[in-house]
């Protein structure tokens, strides 16, 4: 099995990160953590980051490939998972707004 966790390195993704170590460990899943610098300033922060996600996948039992790419998030995703097949695509990333099209669901009481 192989996993891709798409994370923007802030404390928001350590939700995907549980989340994986919890599915990667026990099936021994190949794992990859991406990274992706918007600005060439954000490289350095994301890199350290991505380095404290990835140990913190290790004491789980996940040795995680780090991958950091720059650009623009979503196409720098579809190109990582053009070049690489994946069966799991994991993206944890901090809630900037709602733009582009989405769902939301309408809970009557």
């Amino acid at each position: 099995m192989k996993i891709l966790i798409c994370s923007d390195g802030t404390s928001s993704a350590q939700t995907a990160i549980d989340l994986v170590a919890l599915l990667a460990g026990p099936v021994t899943a190949e794992t990859t953590l991406l990274g992706i610098a918007e600005r060439s300033e954000d490289e350095q922060p994301l890199c350290e980051a991505l380095q404290t996600q990835a140990q913190s996948l290790r004491q789980r039992g996940v040795s995680p490939d780090i991958v950091v790419r720059f650009g623009e998030p979503i196409l720098q995703i579809v190109q990582q998972t053009s070049k690489s097949k994946y069966d799991l695509v994991v993206i944890g990333a901090r809630w900037t707004g709602a733009v582009g099209q989405y769902w939301r669901s309408k809970r009557t009481y």
